[in-house]
């Protein structure tokens, strides 16, 4: 699949997707993660020109849409149990708070 299509397809799985829990769980996946904190430093390091997903490859473009297609249309309240999980794991590892 070319990346425009592969950004294309992540948009709609994801950004465009109407529950936030579904994102929530998508974002806090332990796989998303170390990928968007790459694609999020290179942003940084270009002088935040477009968005991140502008320095994203093929390959992370293709992990990120085959982990969406797991979020994007989950029950939402797994998503939301999922999500809610992962905030407690981080604040009891004190990642936040």
């Amino acid at each position: 699949m070319e990346r425009d299509a592969l950004v294309e397809e992540l948009i709609e799985l994801i950004e465009d997707n109407e529950s936030p829990w579904r994102k929530a769980a998508f974002y806090s996946d332990p796989r998303v993660a170390p990928i968007y904190d790459k694609l999020i430093k290179k942003w940084l390091d270009s002088g935040e020109r477009g968005v991140p997903l502008d320095y994203a490859d093929e390959g992370d473009l293709s992990v990120l849409v085959t982990i969406a297609k797991k979020y994007a249309f989950m029950d939402e309240s797994k998503a939301r149990a999922i999500a809610l999980s992962r905030m407690g794991e981080e604040y009891s590892r004190g990642i936040i708070g």
